[in-house]
């Protein structure tokens, strides 16, 4: 599924956790099979929902980031021993009609 965003360009790919609270599991990197493995090690958090934390945390970081790249944010909050995954979302078509 991570391909899926990253396609066949150069990315940078970094892994935000959170539950009560939120933690940088993995730095921006390009090795994409590193992140994947990390994806699938992540625990059970505590049961906390600071989404918003998260979400701020994160754009944060991508801020830092080069601008001439695309940018994705994926939230996934982590239960109690599932880690839920929702298909990707189509890309939207920029065309307009009329």
């Amino acid at each position: 599924m991570l391909e899926f965003y990253v396609g066949d360009t150069k990315a940078e790919v970094a892994v935000v956790t959170f539950d009560s609270q939120v933690q940088l599991f993995q730095d921006f990197t390009e090795d994409v099979p590193i992140v994947k493995k990390k994806l699938k090690s992540v625990k059970a958090g505590d049961g906390g929902a600071v989404i918003l934390d998260a979400l701020l945390y994160s754009v944060d970081l991508l801020k830092s980031r080069s601008t001439d790249r695309r940018k994705v944010i994926f939230l996934n909050k982590r239960a109690a021993g599932i880690m839920g995954v929702t298909p990707p979302i189509p890309r939207l078509s920029s065309s307009k009609s009329g």
